[in-house]
Parts: C-alpha cells; sequence; structure tokens
C-alpha cells in the first residue's frame, strides 16, 4: 500500500507537468502546526503556538483556466477517511458550486485533469 504523502508527491509532480505546459495552476496546502520559543524584552523564554492554513482544507487546488473550473482534492491512500473537518470542509465547498474530490492514485487525478484539459 502507497503511503498518503507518495501519492501527494506524484500527484504534484504530475500536475507540475501540467501547469509547465499552460493547462493548469494548482496550489498544494499544507496544514498544521508549529511550537516556536522567543526571548522576550524581559529575557524570559516564551513559546508561542503558530497554526498554518485551516483544519479540513484540501491537500490541493487545481484551477483549470480554459474550463473556467476550479477542483478542490482531497487526498488518501487506498483506505483513508475524510475526518469530520474535511467533511464540512467538502459540503461549504459544493455549497459553492465547486466539485470537491477524494483521489487516491494518480489514475484518479488523470481522469480529473482528462475532464478539463
Amino acid at each position: 500500500m502507497t503511503q498518503e504523502s507518495g501519492i501527494v508527491t506524484a500527484i504534484c509532480n504530475l500536475l507540475a507537468m501540467y501547469e509547465n505546459m499552460g493547462k493548469l495552476y494548482y496550489m498544494r496546502n499544507n496544514t498544521g502546526a508549529v511550537a516556536s520559543s522567543y526571548t522576550n524584552k524581559q529575557g524570559q523564554t516564551k513559546s508561542r503556538f503558530f497554526r498554518f492554513s485551516r483544519p479540513g482544507i484540501s491537500d490541493i487546488i487545481i484551477w483549470f483556466p480554459y474550463a473556467q473550473a476550479c477542483i478542490f482534492c482531497e487526498v488518501k491512500s487506498e483506505t483513508g477517511k475524510l475526518s469530520d473537518k474535511q467533511k464540512e470542509f467538502a459540503e461549504v465547498i459544493g455549497k459553492l458550486g465547486y466539485e470537491y474530490i477524494v483521489v487516491r492514485s494518480v489514475d484518479d487525478i488523470n481522469k480529473i485533469i482528462k475532464k478539463y484539459v
């Protein structure tokens, strides 16, 4: 079984090729948080927690300029399941009229690309 990170990398490599041909534009979203420490003016060490992106946002967003379409792709392994936050995000995207898809392989994303390019 292929790990999700390997699938994301392979998909981004394919999307980069299509982007270089001018067929689409894509963005890989990174979500998560990191703790950072710093020393304030009083010489005290403090910690700060930084979040980036929003919980549940899709892994990849793809714009197809000639089709005037934008799709949101969540990458999962063969057995991966959407979290509650991901389900909420998918629902919001659908209500806004955009396509939200779960892809599990490069073949899955290739089918989507062929639909729009």
